[in-house]
């Protein structure tokens, strides 16, 4: 695996965060909401048709879990955070309307209750299991992997909160300008936090070299 790549907890594989500039992530900004690939599915469950709803959980419920997963560090809370986030989507699908893409506005609502989730593990590994020190962690060659997923969502749960929901959004192929709309912040803070859970990473990881950029995010809402 790459240095600062993690594992994807649905297929196992290693999944990267391409670096790029605020003005490369500029020509990838947010997409056009009436052009939303969700939005008659969206609109046939508001109008009546609640199966249609199994269809949006369907597609969404990978990358919902990855992104949960990595934000917690905790695939066992991160199943049950997804299925809160899809009752909540559900209950205000009503009064949805299309300002963001279906997908990003889900995605916001999952990077808050994850957030919420992840303090809360937190606060309860710091009680019951405290983190080692990074001086004490033992600095692994800089050719060694990050074949086992534990580790890799051990290492993420050492950043701070705001910075692992931005690395791992970016992780999952969104452009900097759809990582600020999701999370409510700007460009250039998510930018910040991004180089700053990479720089953390390396450190914690003992490894040296950056990964090879990715070539954009197929599937983008």
């Amino acid at each position: 695996m790459r240095l600062l790549d993690h594992v994807d907890p649905v297929t196992g594989r290693a999944v990267g965060c391409e670096e790029m500039t605020l003005s490369e992530s500029a020509g990838r900004g947010a997409p056009d909401p009436s052009c939303d690939p969700d939005r008659a599915a969206v609109e046939r469950v508001v109008a009546g048709e609640p199966g249609e709803y199994a269809r949006l959980i369907e597609r969404h419920q990978q990358g919902l879990m990855r992104l949960v997963t990595g934000i917690t560090a905790d695939r066992h809370v991160a199943e049950d955070v997804v299925q809160e986030v899809f009752l909540a989507a559900y209950r205000r699908l009503p009064g949805f309307r299309f300002e963001s893409s279906f997908k990003t506005w889900l995605y916001r609502i999952a990077v808050r209750r994850a957030a919420r989730a992840g303090r809360r593990l937190r606060r309860l590994w710091r009680t019951f299991v405290p983190l080692p020190e990074a001086s004490a962690a033992p600095r692994a060659p800089a050719a060694a992997r990050l074949d086992d997923l534990d580790e890799a969502l051990a290492l993420l749960a050492r950043l701070r909160g705001p910075e692992r929901a931005a690395f791992v959004l970016c992780a999952e192929g969104w452009s900097y300008g759809e990582i600020a709309e999701i999370t409510g912040c700007a460009s250039g803070t998510v930018a910040a936090r991004i180089s700053r859970a990479r720089r953390r990473l390396e450190g914690l990881s003992g490894g040296a070299g950056r990964p090879a950029r990715k070539a954009g995010r197929e599937g983008a809402p």
